[in-house]
């Protein structure tokens, strides 16, 4: 993480921006907030958002965990943040327990499709690292060979690597 702030009162208002949009820098502007936070995805952006108010830049796949802890911390809640995550990890490895014999030596593939293509997430991807590293499920090789977050592969070549459970990522 980039920046740094302290939060002196609760927030006004909030919106969520896809800054990737230049329309979306200009809407910024227009609300002239107090703290910007992004993601690297928005880096070519920092110096003009810097102009408008503090920038919190995380990395691209921080882990929720990390940046509600550090919302936490910034609001005052930081024991209602710690909360949230122990409850998760409590829930995840019930939920781990529970899958493991029925899934015991099956692949999954957390996969988006877009089009022809498919698009897989590794266990580096922070959607990913949910069903490899929280759940703890075994990393298929063709997933786990995958030099970054993502890898796509055409819809014909995916059929090749075909594991057991597919889970598919729907964006709503």
């Amino acid at each position: 993480m980039r920046g740094g702030y302290t939060v002196t009162e609760s927030p006004q208002r909030i919106a969520v921006l896809d800054v990737q949009y230049a329309d979306h820098l200009l809407a910024v502007e227009r609300l002239s907030p107090d703290l910007i936070i992004c993601t690297e995805v928005h880096d070519q952006h920092v110096e003009r958002l810097s102009r408008i108010a503090r920038v919190l830049m995380f990395k691209r796949n921080e882990s929720w965990q990390t940046i509600l802890s550090l919302f936490g911390e910034l609001t005052g809640k930081r024991a209602e943040a710690k909360r949230i995550i122990a409850d998760y990890h409590r829930r995840t490895a019930l939920l781990s327990e529970e899958l493991a014999p029925v899934l015991a030596g099956k692949s999954m593939a957390l996969i988006r499709p877009l089009d022809s293509l498919v698009r897989i997430h590794s266990a580096s991807h922070r959607t990913g690292a949910v069903l490899y590293r929280d759940l703890g499920f075994p990393v298929p090789l063709f997933v786990a060979d995958t030099p970054t977050r993502l890898s796509i592969l055409q819809l014909t070549d995916f059929r090749l690597y075909m594991p057991a459970t597919i889970f598919y990522l729907v964006m709503k």
